[in-house]
């Protein structure tokens, strides 16, 4: 393979520069917590264990396998050290498996370049270490079945029991299953579409998939708390890729080099991606078979050139920087975790903090602290999480803070109810360059 051809090797360098980057995802930290836990007792969580404020109500961990590999990473690699790691291959394997799905349909180096570049790129704000990474490689599995014309229909059933024990998100690989059986009006498809529903329901929560799945659904409003489940913001470099995604369909549906029967998948798929900025990684995977339709005016170059020795010393260094990368030591995000002094410094007893917080206090606070809120939506519900944001821009706090008998709160310095606490006259009990402990009376 020549120099020109090493751009197929560069968003796999920067997957391995992405995990080197500090860890930030809150809910992924409460992931790992979970996996731990249901490693211990032997069985998936189906109440909530770990905050105070919906303590044993109804709740289901639907990433169930996901987490028990988190938690026996972490068994294995204490304090996160497996993370960096874990994110690069997974970020990995999900370039690996577009790059052969784009391949396979044009068979160009120079269009398959255009494409993994340009999925690599929108790919990498999105390449964290949740459940959902590993939920964009079954998007890409799902895709090869949908192209493969029938070939792989037998995968379906086991892909829907893996996909609906890692990620939520299956319930949109059931709909596109049933779209492609319309698409192409087979009852073989309609018939692995059936066998997927089944396959789906004898995960370890047996139909109780779909109660998560109804639960979630009737909490959508809580999803305007979360910033990824709002409108994608098509004007951050990030997401441009998805908009040249949508000018290559059109070129190519403009050429007749897209089926207008295949516009039965695309239209769905790009207004599903339009929705939110959490729909846009799931959208441009399964989108780039067509995409590398689109490209198939470029030059074809379809025998891969021997390689010479410039070319095998640039992928050589690529490879040793990438490896240096994920194997140096995990950090936090200092300015969205609590630093452990912060947390110490707590009282036993419940306190107050933010949602985005709070996946990191399940991760890392002792068995007998529970949180008041994190990011899981589905159990906390619309209304409590509405009285929590008043709350935590400084409006009405008294009669939430009076609810649940709250006199300490772990806040940023920036924020808005810190100040009106302290104006209130609680004491800072300890404070850093970020966050700050406050109380109605200091120890």
């Amino acid at each position: 393979m020549g120099l020109r051809h090493l751009w197929l090797l560069v968003p796999f360098f920067a997957a391995a520069a992405r995990s080197w980057l500090p860890i930030g995802d809150n809910s992924f930290l409460w992931h790992v917590r979970s996996g731990v836990d249901q490693l211990t007792a032997g069985e998936v969580l189906r109440t909530d264990p770990y905050s105070f404020t919906r303590l044993g109500e109804p709740w289901r961990t639907q990433s169930w396998l996901a987490d028990l590999l988190y938690g026996q990473l972490e068994t294995w690699f204490a304090a996160l050290r497996w993370v960096p790691w874990f994110s690069f291959l997974a970020a990995s394997l999900v370039l690996g498996l577009v790059l052969a799905l784009v391949f396979s349909r044009r068979g160009s180096l120079t269009s398959v370049g255009v494409a993994i570049v340009l999925f690599g790129w929108i790919l990498m704000p999105y390449a964290n270490p949740r459940p959902v990474v590993l939920s964009y490689a079954l998007f890409a599995l799902l895709s090869m079945i949908i192209v493969s014309n029938g070939r792989f229909l037998w995968a379906v059933p086991g892909l829907m029991w893996l996909w609906a024990s890692v990620h939520g998100s299956f319930i949109v690989g059931i709909g596109l299953l049933a779209m492609d059986a319309v698409r192409l009006r087979s009852r073989r498809h309609a018939g692995a579409l059936a066998l997927g529903l089944v396959g789906a329901s004898m995960t370890a929560h047996g139909v109780g998939v779909w109660e998560i799945l109804y639960r979630f659904a009737a909490n959508r409003r809580g999803l305007d708390f979360i910033l990824e489940w709002q409108p994608p913001n098509f004007q951050s470099p990030w997401l441009l890729p998805f908009v040249a995604t949508i000018g290559i369909l059109m070129v190519g549906l403009a050429a007749q080099r897209i089926r207008q029967r295949d516009l039965w998948l695309i239209v769905p798929i790009v207004a599903f991606g339009l929705l939110s900025s959490r729909n846009v990684m799931p959208a441009i995977v399964l989108l780039m078979p067509w995409v590398g339709e689109g490209l198939a005016p470029l030059r074809r170059d379809d025998e891969i050139p021997r390689g010479d020795l410039r070319s095998m010393v640039t992928a050589g260094l690529l490879v040793v920087v990438s490896v240096v990368a994920v194997s140096l030591p995990p950090r936090l995000n200092s300015e969205r975790f609590p630093a452990d002094a912060m947390v110490d410094a707590l009282e036993p007893g419940p306190a107050f903090h933010t949602m985005g917080t709070g996946g990191y206090l399940i991760y890392a606070a002792a068995d007998d602290r529970r949180v008041f809120v994190d990011d899981r939506v589905e159990l906390y519900g619309p209304d409590f999480l509405g009285v929590y944001l008043d709350a935590s821009f400084g409006v009405t706090w008294r009669e939430l803070f009076a609810e649940w008998q709250l006199e300490q709160a772990l806040l940023a310095n920036a924020s808005a109810l810190l100040t009106k606490l302290v104006e209130d006259g609680w004491q800072v009990c300890r404070a850093d360059d970020h966050f700050s402990v406050v109380a109605v009376d200091c120890p």
